[in-house]
């Protein structure tokens, strides 16, 4: 069973149980490959099937960096500009008031 990789929690799952009504059908009818497609075929979806997957793992291993870096940038200017560089008040609504703000203004921004 091919299995899919979950990449933003790292956890694998299984591919989809095939639509209701399908299970009988020919892969042709179904609109993919039969099992048994000339090697040809079967060489071309699983070649597909391998670009697509470590292309996939290229892009979370590229973008993973970049936003933990961003996080990391937007907590050092919310730590030094709206706090002061102390410590918040626990119960404070920093991050909640700072999101409706950039909403709103992206809202606006988009009109």
């Amino acid at each position: 069973m091919h299995e899919n990789m979950d990449l933003q929690h790292g956890q694998q799952h299984p591919a989809p149980a095939p639509v209701q009504g399908e299970e009988g059908k020919g892969a042709s009818e179904k609109g993919g490959f039969a099992e048994n497609s000339p090697p040809s075929t079967n060489a071309l979806v699983s070649d597909i099937r391998a670009m697509v997957e470590k292309t996939r793992l290229a892009v979370a291993t590229a973008v993973n960096p970049g936003m933990t870096l961003l996080y990391w940038r937007l907590g050092k200017r919310i730590h030094g500009d709206i706090l002061g560089n102390e410590r918040a008040v626990y119960g404070d609504e920093i991050v909640v008031t700072l999101s409706r703000q950039l909403s709103w203004s992206h809202f606006l921004a988009a009109c």
